[in-house]
C-alpha cells in the first residue's frame, strides 16, 4: 500500500533585515534613518568638538598649500576656538599668528547675514611682505558679503621684510579696535595703537563702493610732541588729511592729499609753521 500523499507546505519567505527593521506604520527602515542622520551627526561633531576643529584645521592645510601650520589648542569652531599657532606663507607674504582666540556667534551669519565677534584676540602677529614692482590697481569693490561687528585685541604686531622675516621692522603693541560694518560702510572705532614713536588713537569710516569715501579723526601723542589729523576725500580721487602738530619748538599745520592706487600716491602737500624755536632743537642756536 502506498503512503498517503502529503501536499507540500508553502514556504514562507524570510523577511529581510531591512524589511523586519521597518518602523511600524511608517515604511521607513531604521537603516534609512541612520543613513539620513549620519551626515548631520558628522557635521555636529565637526562644529562642536575639539576633535572636529582639528579635523577642519587638517583639511584646511590640505586644501591650501600656503597654510603651513594650524595648531589647535582647545574649543570648537562653533564656540570659542583657540589656536596656538597659524602660519601662512605664499612666497610673497608670510603671516604668523600665535595665541589666537575667537569668541563669536556664527549662527547669526547663517540666518541674518551678520557676523558678530565678541572678541578676536591674538598674542603675537608677525607679517612679512616682499616688495613688488607691479603697479597698484584700483579695486572694484571693498564691500563685505555680510555685516560684521567685532572687537579686536592684539598684544603685539611686527611688520617685517619677507627677505628677513625674523628681523623686527615696525613694532606695534596694545592694538585695539571696534569694527562695525553693514557690508558697505565700514567703521573702525576706539582705535588704539602704541608705536615706537608714541600712541595713536582715533576713529575711521570707509565706504566700500567706489570711489571709496574716507572720513575720520586721529590723534598722536609722544613724550614731547602731539598731532591730530582730520581725514576726508576718497581713495580714488584723492584722500585728504588736515594735520596739526606741535612739539620740539615747532607748531604748525599741513594739508596732504594722496591717491593710494597710483604709482606716485602723494599728489599735494602744503606746510605752514605757526612758531619755531630753534633752541628746542639745539641749545646753542640763537
Amino acid at each position: 500500500m502506498n503512503a498517503p500523499d502529503h501536499a507540500p507546505q508553502p514556504v514562507t519567505p524570510r523577511r529581510s533585515l531591512r524589511a523586519r527593521s521597518r518602523v511600524r506604520g511608517t515604511g521607513i527602515a531604521l537603516t534609512d534613518v541612520a543613513l539620513i542622520a549620519l551626515p548631520f551627526l558628522l557635521l555636529y561633531w565637526l562644529l562642536t568638538t575639539a576633535g572636529g576643529l582639528r579635523t577642519i584645521a587638517a583639511g584646511a592645510q590640505w586644501a591650501v598649500p600656503a597654510l603651513q601650520s594650524v595648531k589647535v589648542e582647545s574649543g570648537s569652531l562653533w564656540t570659542a576656538p583657540r589656536l596656538a599657532e597659524v602660519i601662512y606663507d605664499d612666497g610673497t607674504l608670510r603671516a604668523e599668528v600665535r595665541a589666537l582666540a575667537l569668541d563669536w556667534a556664527p549662527a547669526a551669519a547663517l540666518f541674518d547675514r551678520r557676523l558678530d565677534i565678541a572678541r578676536l584676540s591674538a598674542g603675537d602677529v608677525r607679517v612679512a611682505t616682499a616688495s613688488s614692482d607691479a603697479p597698484p590697481t584700483t579695486p572694484t569693490s571693498l564691500a563685505l558679503p555680510l555685516a560684521l561687528k567685532a572687537r579686536v585685541d592684539i598684544a603685539r604686531i611686527v611688520l617685517a621684510d619677507y627677505a628677513a622675516p625674523t628681523v623686527d621692522g615696525i613694532l606695534l603693541t596694545d592694538v585695539t579696535a571696534a569694527i562695525d560694518s553693514d557690508g558697505v560702510t565700514h567703521r573702525l572705532d576706539e582705535v588704539a595703537v602704541t608705536t615706537p614713536w608714541g600712541a595713536l588713537t582715533g576713529a575711521l569710516a570707509l565706504v566700500g563702493e567706489a570711489p571709496f569715501a574716507l572720513s575720520g579723526e586721529l590723534a598722536f601723542s609722544g613724550p614731547d610732541y602731539s598731532a591730530t589729523a582730520a581725514l576726508g576725500g576718497t581713495l580714488v580721487d584723492g584722500a585728504t588729511a588736515a594735520l596739526r602738530a606741535q612739539g620740539f619748538g615747532l607748531s604748525g599745520q599741513a594739508d596732504v592729499s594722496a591717491r593710494p592706487f597710483i604709482e606716485q600716491p602723494l599728489t599735494a602737500l602744503r606746510l605752514a609753521l605757526d612758531e619755531f624755536d630753534p633752541q628746542r632743537l639745539n641749545a646753542a642756536a640763537p
